[in-house]
């Protein structure tokens, strides 16, 4: 064999022997993503979809309105826990105004099953634990004054807990729970677990469910005592007040909504009628560029529609935070509540991302009244949309999705029927006209001035005739582009 034939087989003989390393190597990295729990994203898509089926099945399911605490406590710690595939959740309830818990259910992987008769104690600094909830919203234990003030305090807690996520339950603006979250080591997590966005997402909605139930269970225990010394007419007026409470409980009340945040100013704003329908309000980040601000009215009162309310905005919320635009969020929930909807009930609703890097407002409206813009320099307009049906009324429904572009200094208005539909003791309607005028008088005011300014309008106009619709309205101001290579 000549040198160019030997030079030849060597480099083919070494061309194969490197790809059998290369292929062993991969195999072995393939192993140990495995192990450390890395997911791929096939599997994180899966997990999320898992997600959002589990979240659907519980707002569905019966027993969410049946006031059984037990029962809707012991099926979102069995289904979050093997959903999450976390080691232990536990669902903690205040007792006492001194900050008592009780614990209402909890479910352990490792058993299969449930930990039963757990004690009650009482948590120490329960104020300041209250405090540092309403600031951050949600809590790893990886905070050391978590540990401190909750963790230390539960027996419970593993000695391998690598991590954890308390989720608050909120009633009034006031802590009523806790849903805690435990990870212990295990071989797909041997030292720590990241949890994603989307999983906090699911936790705050468990959260949310167990507020809808402990209110309904309130009710109840009042509706029984109200049937020994009550008359029918003061049953209904306190059915009606607890619906109150689900609709203010459910809606961001803490403002300044993102301390930390200084390229938007946002306000809320929403005062129920004596007969309480499902308006609501809702804005949260998407990413640390996108913010999606959403207002809607469901139809009916009392509530039922309070409760189809909370449903509607756990729906829109989670499927908004897995990915999707305003169109496919609307046109998904459109056909879960279309489903079994035997009450006929409806949702008007506007929905739309701002993107706060450059400005790109994409939006939906799903038959609800037309927002109002206001350019920097220039005054309040209606922001015409192409009209489409509300949700739940038609599964086929195919919503239509616009774009605009808003620059500092720019103010989106959004208000439910309620503002326009205020009467005064002449029955005149205070009029789209009216609220036009309204806004561009107080053009210049920050989000929660306008919002004010146009309550204190209202008044003056109804002169004292009884409110006889929800009045509900969101503002989001521009103040500044992130600026590039900011997080």
């Amino acid at each position: 064999m000549d040198l160019s034939g030997f030079l030849s087989e060597f480099w083919l003989i070494a061309a194969n022997i490197l790809f059998w390393i290369a292929s062993v190597l991969a195999v072995f990295v393939c192993l140990k993503n495995c192990r450390s729990g890395k997911p791929t994203t096939e599997n994180i898509y899966k997990h999320n979809e898992k997600l959002n089926r589990a979240l659907t099945e519980i707002a569905k399911s019966s027993a969410l309105y049946s006031g059984d605490l037990k029962h809707v406590a012991d099926m979102i710690t069995q289904k979050g826990c093997n959903v999450l595939e976390t080691s232990r959740l536990e669902v903690w309830r205040k007792v006492t105004d001194k900050g008592s818990m009780k614990n209402m259910s909890t479910f352990e992987t490792l058993r299969n099953g449930y930990v039963e008769n757990r004690p009650d104690f009482d948590m120490p600094d329960f104020e300041e634990y209250e405090t540092m909830l309403k600031t951050e919203r949600l809590f790893t234990t990886n905070d050391a004054k978590m540990h401190e003030i909750f963790l230390s305090t539960r027996d419970s807690v593993s000695s391998k807990s690598i991590a954890s996520i308390e989720s608050p339950i909120w009633i009034e603006g006031e802590l009523a729970g806790v849903i805690c979250f435990e990870q212990e080591s295990c071989e797909a997590y041997p030292e720590k677990r990241e949890w994603s966005a989307e999983e906090h997402h699911f936790t705050t909605s468990l959260a949310d469910f167990m507020t809808i139930v402990i209110v309904n269970e309130e009710r109840r225990r009042l509706e029984i005592a109200e049937q020994e010394a009550r008359a029918e007419k003061e049953r209904i007026g306190a059915e009606l007040d607890v619906a109150t409470k689900i609709q203010a409980s459910m809606l961001p009340c803490i403002f300044p909504a993102f301390p930390d945040r200084d390229e938007f100013d946002i306000y809320g704003y929403m005062l129920p009628a004596k007969e309480v329908g499902g308006d609501f309000y809702d804005f949260f980040l998407i990413g640390e560029h996108q913010l999606a601000v959403v207002i809607a009215d469901v139809s009916g009162k009392g509530v039922p529609a309070a409760l189809f309310m909370v449903i509607a905005k756990t729906l829109i919320k989670n499927n908004a935070c897995a990915g999707k635009n305003p169109k496919e969020v609307f046109e998904t929930v459109n056909k879960i509540l279309c489903e079994n909807n035997d009450a006929c009930m409806f949702v008007t609703a506007f929905m739309g991302y701002a993107d706060l890097q450059n400005g790109k407002f994409v939006y939906v409206n799903a038959g609800h009244n037309l927002p109002l813009v206001k350019k920097a320099n220039g005054e309040f307009e209606f922001l015409k949309t192409k009209p489409s049906f509300a949700i739940a009324t038609f599964e086929s429904t195919v919503y239509n999705m616009g774009e605009i572009t808003l620059s500092p200094g720019d103010t989106l208005y959004l208000y439910t029927d309620g503002v326009t539909d205020t009467v005064n003791m002449d029955y005149e309607l205070f009029s789209d006209a009216r609220l036009l005028e309204t806004v561009n008088r107080h053009k210049n005011c920050t989000a929660k001035e306008l919002l004010i300014s146009v309550k204190q309008e209202l008044d003056i106009f109804a002169g004292g005739a009884e409110q006889a619709d929800d009045i509900t309205m969101l503002a989001l101001k521009i103040n500044h582009f992130i600026e590039n290579g900011a997080d």
